[in-house]
């Protein structure tokens, strides 16, 4: 019996890092980038990391060619825009949330995104209900990799790390997950698990779904 459930948000839960991909490639076509081919590698380099960690790699690859405030406006704007139409579930993740509700497993959000951010996204996808706890990117002093986000998770729900099950989708976020010592599951999205990624000896599955009935957390 796990003492609690940690979850990623966007890329596991919510199905929105195409949404910001897409945005992404619009901002830099807005702003007239003039190497688009870069484009996706420094996006897939972003997957996982705060809003501070991701500037400081637009920084070093998009501001020696455009004005990275303007680009991070527009790209708000695209966001945004996207988003209001709709705020797209990942597959099996609202049955997924019901089974875990039913077997009385406490759950948590440990996401990049700042917390006003996430709960907004939460509610707008009718998921909110199934957690006690969302810790926002700049609830902790080390983003993903570093494992302080679930540390945090775990302590506000009163549990040890060591009884939880973590679900992540990056290789960034699985880092983060494994380092904290629970017991860590991918659901690769956007970005496939690295040799290196693989080797950290945690489990691998399709859908969330798939991910909470291997290790037992649901039946």
């Amino acid at each position: 019996m796990y003492a609690a459930a940690l979850f990623d948000m966007d890329g596991l839960l919510l199905d929105t890092e195409r949404v910001y991909l897409r945005t992404f490639l619009q901002a830099a076509e807005d702003l007239r980038f003039p190497f688009p081919d870069e484009l996706d590698p420094i996006f897939r380099r972003m997957v996982g990391l705060r809003a501070k960690d991701s500037a400081q790699i637009m920084d070093e690859r998009l501001g020696v060619h455009i004005d990275v405030a303007a680009f991070n406006e527009a790209w708000s704007h695209h966001t945004v825009k996207a988003l209001e139409k709709e705020m797209p579930l990942q597959a099996t993740v609202r049955e997924t949330l019901q089974r875990v509700a039913e077997a009385k497993v406490p759950c948590a959000v440990a996401t990049s995104t700042r917390t006003f951010f996430a709960i907004d996204h939460l509610e707008r996808a009718g998921i909110a209900e199934f957690f006690d706890v969302v810790i926002g990117g700049e609830q902790v002093s080390k983003g993903k990799p570093a494992p302080e986000i679930y540390l945090r998770a775990a302590e506000a729900l009163g549990v040890d790390i060591t009884k939880c099950a973590a679900f992540e989708d990056s290789n960034t976020g699985i880092r983060a997950a494994v380092a904290s010592g629970a017991r860590a599951v991918q659901i690769p999205d956007m970005v496939e698990p690295t040799e290196e990624v693989r080797a950290l000896g945690h489990s691998i599955a399709q859908d969330l779904m798939g991910a909470a009935r291997h290790i037992g957390l649901i039946k």
